[in-house]
């Protein structure tokens, strides 16, 4: 290379290193929206795998209450569970679990009359603080008379 080409070249302009902290920047503050935002998204996830689990847990917990088995087999020979309320079509229990309060509601009839099994509809709710379902959860009672 000759004197006089080395002489010509041109360095990075101080506005060209201005323009390219102001692009790193822009990236980085979007970068830093784009983190929290995905913990809290991770949190809350975790948060309803574990009320679907309780859910579940809770649900087949009460399908294998012996109290609850016997007092729907024979109602009028068993004594209903205090913990049980009677509704028109159904039986209610409310509890708090956890960080959950819990709605349990158990259909007085059975859905399905098969002898001599009978099956009770189950449905278990979890709420969370501000009253809303996190969770809930459907099965049966299965009931020999």
């Amino acid at each position: 290379m000759t004197r006089k080409k080395m002489l010509n070249q041109q360095g990075v302009t101080l506005l060209e290193i201005l323009v390219s902290i102001v692009i790193l920047s822009i990236i980085l503050v979007s970068m830093m929206y784009i983190f929290p935002q995905m913990g809290f998204i991770n949190q809350k996830n975790q948060e309803k795998t574990q009320a679907i689990n309780t859910a579940k847990e809770i649900l087949v917990e009460w399908q294998r209450k012996e109290e609850i088995i016997s007092f729907l087999a024979k109602p009028t020979l068993h004594k209903k569970p205090d913990y049980l309320s009677e509704r028109t079509n159904d039986y209610y229990a409310a509890f708090p679990k956890g960080d959950w309060q819990v709605a349990i509601t158990i259909a007085k009839q059975s859905d399905i009359n098969t002898n001599p099994t009978k099956a009770h509809q189950i449905h278990v709710q979890l709420y969370g603080g501000n009253h809303s379902v996190v969770s809930e959860s459907y099965g049966y009672i299965l009931v020999e008379e």
